[in-house]
């Protein structure tokens, strides 16, 4: 599945820019939403109680699977995206909700920001049906805590969207998805090295299956699955996190002075590697923006 002329001309030209790097961050709790596939979970009451469970636990921005409303197609604003929007505003939290929402061409990622309000909006790339069109960018979204994009299933397989994203600094990749092809290992192991490679983490919300591994997941950029929904059931997947702290540092071939203490002191070193910097600084200052042109062939 390859993008299009026009999107591997934009994406060569995304991945060409410089590096953009947030400013420090607060924690921040992130949820994503395992929800049964069936008429009666995708009902927007089913949903909305989902969002009111989420909230309290105090998530600062909930995911939601692909499709998770079932309609016939409906205007945005319309009654299925309003009672998302308004769950929004009453909780104080962001709400991101994806599908084909309200016409068959497009399948779009929506953020709706803590006052109920649209603060940006994605189209799938990946083409899945003759009628869609695909989208054409790759946008990354500003909200109080960091920089946040998304990705809508299929897209899963286009690598370039992933590195795109890391360049422009994003903290947060969010994938309301249906799919788990080949394999739900096999998934896992893609995204994986896409957080590591990205540095930022990867939320995943999907659907409860017969298979064991295929579950919603928040991933941090050291590859480490730190939350995962429960095996075929619904429910909701949570972590609390911090853009900064929680990521791998780059550490110098330089070491300083450390005292032995706490547990074990008779097995730590005396000398400790210096670190230096985030990790992803360091892999973003090694591309070589030259070599992105095979993207985007004459």
């Amino acid at each position: 599945m390859s993008p299009s002329r026009p999107l591997q001309v934009w994406l060569a030209a995304a991945l060409a820019a410089g590096p953009a790097l947030a400013a420090e961050r607060d924690t921040v709790r992130l949820s994503a939403v395992s929800q049964v596939w069936s008429p009666e979970g995708r009902t927007v009451e089913a949903v909305t109680a989902k969002l009111d469970e989420a909230a309290r636990d105090g998530a600062d921005l909930v995911l939601l699977p692909q499709e998770c409303v079932l309609t016939d197609g409906e205007p945005i604003p319309g009654p299925a995206s309003d009672a998302l929007a308004k769950k929004a505003a009453e909780h104080r939290m962001y709400v991101l909700v994806a599908g084909v929402i309200d016409r068959i061409e497009r399948n779009e990622a929506i953020l709706y920001d803590r006052e109920g309000n649209e603060a940006g909006r994605y189209a799938k790339m990946a083409k899945t049906h003759d009628e869609m069109v695909p989208g054409d960018a790759a946008p990354v979204f500003e909200t109080d805590f960091g920089r946040v994009a998304a990705r809508i299933c299929a897209d899963e397989w286009i690598a370039e969207l992933d590195r795109a994203y890391a360049v422009q600094g994003a903290d947060i990749l969010f994938t309301p998805t249906q799919s788990w092809g080949p394999d739900a290992l096999f998934r896992d192991l893609r995204d994986v090295s896409r957080a590591i490679d990205g540095g930022f983490f990867l939320v995943e919300a999907t659907h409860p299956s017969t298979e064991a591994r295929h579950r919603s997941v928040i991933v941090d950029p050291a590859g480490a699955i730190v939350a995962s929904s429960e095996y075929r059931k619904a429910g909701i997947v949570s972590a609390v996190i911090d853009l900064d702290a929680d990521r791998p540092q780059r550490y110098l071939r330089e070491s300083d002075p450390h005292t032995p203490g706490g547990y074990l002191p008779e097995y730590q070193p005396t000398q400790m590697p210096r670190a230096k910097n985030d990790l992803r600084e360091a892999i973003l200052a090694s591309r070589r923006p030259e070599l992105y042109k095979v993207l985007a062939p004459k």
